[in-house]
């Protein structure tokens, strides 16, 4: 789940979608790919990190390589211009339930909720 965050966070901070295969399911890293494009064209990136670590919940089986398990996160997240203007500060408490799937000896997240 960390290495999902930081793969994320490459993609927002960096517009960089070069890792997001090897963390996330196929659709999942299509949606990242397609926001570092959006941010890409709208001259815009991210500054985002986490203030504290990030917190589980319970990790549900759903089936035989399936899961789901609830991450609450605490991050920094500003939004700037390439001009280094700042546009959006959406920093805060995050909770998600991301739906994981076993694939090829690794959990990918396959969904975020």
């Amino acid at each position: 789940m960390a290495y999902a965050n930081n793969v994320y966070y490459d993609v927002m901070n960096n517009r960089d979608a070069s890792q997001v295969a090897t963390a996330f399911g196929q659709q999942l890293a299509q949606a990242n790919r397609d926001e570092a494009h959006t941010l890409l064209g709208q001259h815009r990136h991210w500054r985002m990190s986490l203030i504290g670590p990030l917190r589980y919940g319970p990790v549900t089986r759903l089936g035989s390589d399936t899961a789901s398990v609830t991450v609450t996160k605490q991050e920094r997240a500003l939004e700037y211009t390439d001009t280094g203007a700042q546009v959006a500060d959406k920093s805060g408490t995050v909770t998600l339930v991301d739906t994981l799937q076993h694939v090829d000896g690794r959990w990918l997240v396959v969904a975020v909720n």
